[in-house]
């Protein structure tokens, strides 16, 4: 394919506060992975090898390692279709401890069935590289437990959006997320009766929020409403809360609190079986 063809690649450029060896290991190894990106991944490092990240059996898939560069370089490259993706890491030691990191991810075709991929991967990426520069900078080395609702919706995504972040959802009877910017505060009681404190990173109404949550130790919390970057019919509900340093028991037992309030409000929607 020609490069006519294609999309301009979807970059993201940022400064972390930790050794670029520290940056590496948490883009190319299984548990620095896991402790911001994907639910579960495996590494065959080196050149030829392999990356397989899974965020569950419905979002999950393997790279082929092109470059394997330590600790500067890392790219990837996966198949969509008949179509090759390509993901790159550059890092770039600053000095001082500091690591400037590009991701870049291309290959996106021109095509207009790739317009909720190309909107998902780049809004992606903003969400992602805020985790990977959290995760360096508050707990690194620390090892993270997910809280995650994955779900299909029923409802078109601004009506879905009024339900998740509305008094029967994540802002509770007086909450809201009218008028918030990134940089400020919040006190929320969820509908499930916990309570919710914290800043916000990212906010996008009716598709993405974002927020460091303070009373849960800065755990970072990220609700996602997404077109089907699938060609299907039904849009996703994503919610991911990132913890770190609390007791598993209870954060196991907050995403079943957290499940249920979604339940009564966004009823999860079986997929429609394909023809």
């Amino acid at each position: 394919m020609s490069d006519s063809e294609l999309r301009e690649p979807i970059v993201s450029e940022f400064d972390v506060k930790a050794p670029i060896e520290d940056v590496w290991e948490a883009v190319s190894t299984e548990e620095g992975l896991m402790n911001w990106f994907p639910i579960f991944a495996k590494v065959k490092p080196g050149p030829g090898g392999s990356i397989f990240y899974s965020w569950g059996s419905e979002i999950e898939g393997e790279a082929t390692i092109e470059i394997w560069d330590p600790p500067n370089h890392l790219k990837s490259a996966w198949m969509a279709g008949p179509t090759k993706m390509l993901d790159e890491f550059y890092l770039e030691a600053k000095g001082d401890g500091e690591t400037r990191v590009r991701i870049v991810s291309s290959g996106f075709t021109k095509d207009a069935a790739w317009d909720a991929m190309y909107d998902s991967v780049t809004r992606g990426w903003q969400f992602e590289g805020y985790g990977l520069k959290h995760y360096l900078e508050r707990f690194a080395g620390k090892k993270r437990f997910v809280i995650q609702s994955l779900r299909k919706l029923t409802f078109p995504i601004p009506e879905a959006w009024e339900k998740i972040m509305g008094p029967k959802g994540i802002c509770g009877e007086g909450g809201s997320v009218a008028g918030l910017k990134p940089g400020d505060t919040f006190k929320w009681t969820m509908a499930s009766g916990d309570p919710l404190e914290g800043r916000v990173v990212i906010h996008n109404s009716p598709q993405d929020f974002a927020a460091v949550i303070t009373n849960l130790n800065d755990a970072y919390l990220r609700v996602r409403a997404d077109h089907p970057c699938d060609g299907g019919e039904l849009n996703d509900l994503h919610l991911w809360l990132s913890t770190y340093e609390l007791p598993e028991t209870e954060m196991k037992a907050l995403e079943s609190r957290m499940d249920a309030m979604l339940d009564a409000i966004v009823p999860r929607a079986a997929a429609p079986a394909s023809s």
